[in-house]
């Protein structure tokens, strides 16, 4: 009988087949190591840093100041802003820290330089300044104010006479100055910010924006306490000079209305250029005769006193009434009222019966005025140089109730006013109408100054035409060294 096959193999095959066997665990080993490794691999975190964020420009609707930790508030009261610190050196720390903390815009940053310069600071660029050409070794052992102070264009000029620049102002010649918030301000609304912003409303308010900002920024802080109630009425004047101004634009293209536009087209007159100035009247509404006698005719037989109204009457009748003298003058707005509600009345039974020919006859109030004198970059005239009171010389315009609710008292209007030999008077031209915080700074004027310098050049000689050379040969232009001979 044979027996079983022995299944122990020989040294070399048995080799071969352990490692075969150990190269194959191994790859399933890998294997499944690898597919673990496909959910267990965790994901990469998204890069949360603040790039491509808006910061903030401190100009938002609900913005505020970040907090201030113990050692700034410690700082700004005992270091920055104390009270026995000079006002000058409080109010120029603090206009550098508002420029710090804010991003201003080019828009932002013009309005902020002029109203700067309107109110005696120094704010033009200098040249050759800055930080960008210092060593990193001088940098490291300054501090951050010192840095904002090398970097800043904002400076309150010092020193001797003669040594800076007349148009702002200096605290060691304080003549024909005064700390004025409410007045800056009002005066920047007034002229600078309207040259600015070209009159475009929507710059204006950036403008005002800035100014109620900055003067948020020293209440807030502290800065001068002493005139914190002028800050105070400057920010009051900030809240009411964008509604003011959008009112003065609306009703500017109205003016003068369709009752004194009928008026000026029933009495035609020359107007002299110079009464006139710049100004070109608008043309006129579409009314022809008929029409613009109704108008006027409805309104004065409305708003006039009966007796009055008689005497108006019978001259038209005659076609006796004329006008007798034309003026032109500025006038404060002290009383607005609007027609009451009998003449309402009789508005609307007038205007049932003029449906029929497609038109209307709008209603009209009365604007009282008192001749005022507006303060400006030219001379005032010697008649005007003292306004009349209130209750001397009160005159009484009818204006269409829609224009006369976009008006305000303590506006001024400056006006061509047409007088009649009935004692009615009509507006003839509305030259400019200006909002009640209405004020012309000086300091407008300076702007632009240039001081005078030394020049060496010589003396300009006028060539008169004559024939004769010697009124035409310039000896004035000599030498300052005196003529040696020659030898």
């Amino acid at each position: 009988m044979s027996s079983a096959p022995d299944t122990d193999l020989p040294g070399p095959v048995t080799a071969v087949a352990d490692t075969h066997n150990q190269e194959h665990h191994q790859r399933v080993e890998y294997n499944v190591t690898q597919m673990e490794g496909i959910h267990t691999r965790k994901k990469k975190k998204k890069n949360k840093s603040g790039k491509g964020k808006k910061r903030a420009t401190g100009f938002e609707e609900y913005y505020c100041d970040p907090p201030m930790t113990p050692a700034e508030f410690e700082e700004e009261r005992e270091v920055q802003y104390p009270l026995h610190r000079p006002f000058v050196n409080r109010i120029e720390d603090a206009i550098r820290r508002y420029r710090a903390s804010r991003r201003l815009d080019n828009e932002r940053s013009k309005a902020f330089t002029r109203y700067l310069l309107l109110g005696g600071v120094d704010a033009t660029a200098r040249q050759f300044t800055g930080i960008s050409g210092l060593d990193d070794e001088f940098m490291e052992e300054r501090t951050k104010t010192d840095v904002r102070d090398m970097a800043a264009d904002d400076v309150i000029a010092r020193g001797e006479a003669g040594k800076w620049d007349a148009r702002f102002y200096n605290p060691d010649y304080p003549e024909h100055w005064d700390v004025d918030f409410a007045g800056v301000a009002a005066g920047f609304f007034s002229e600078s910010l309207l040259a600015v912003s070209c009159s475009d409303m929507r710059s204006y308010r950036v403008g005002v924006e800035v100014v109620s900002n900055f003067l948020n920024y020293l209440d807030r802080h502290d800065v001068c306490p002493e005139y914190i109630d002028d800050i105070r009425k400057a920010r009051q004047i900030c809240e009411v000079a964008p509604d003011e101004m959008t009112a003065i634009m609306d009703v500017c293209e109205h003016l003068p209305g369709l009752y004194n536009t009928a008026a000026s087209m029933l009495f035609p007159q020359e107007i002299e250029d110079e009464m006139l100035g710049s100004y070109s009247p608008p043309s006129a509404e579409d009314l022809d005769k008929d029409q613009a006698r109704t108008v006027f005719g409805v309104n004065l037989a409305l708003l006039l006193d009966p007796e009055h109204g008689q005497r108006v009457g019978a001259k038209a009748a005659e076609q006796k009434l004329g006008v007798i003298e034309t003026t032109k003058q500025a006038f404060e707005i002290v009383n607005i009222s609007l027609a009451d509600e009998k003449a309402r009345a009789r508005y609307g039974k007038i205007n049932k019966y003029l449906a029929r020919d497609k038109f209307k006859v709008e209603r009209c109030g009365y604007l009282t005025v008192r001749p005022t004198v507006v303060q400006d970059r030219y001379d005032v005239p010697a008649g005007m140089a003292a306004p009349a009171k209130v209750g001397d010389d009160s005159l009484v315009f009818f204006l269409e109730e829609k224009l006369l609710k976009r008006l305000k008292v303590g506006m001024i209007l400056e006006l061509v006013v047409a007088t009649m030999n009935e004692g009615v008077r009509f507006i003839r031209h509305v030259l400019n109408v200006y909002p009640t915080f209405h004020t012309f700074l000086p300091q407008e004027l300076m702007l632009r100054y240039k001081a005078p310098v030394d020049s060496n050049r010589g003396r300009h000689v006028v060539d008169d035409g004559g024939d004769d050379d010697e009124h035409n040969t310039p000896k004035d232009i000599v030498s300052d060294h005196p003529e040696t001979d020659e030898d």
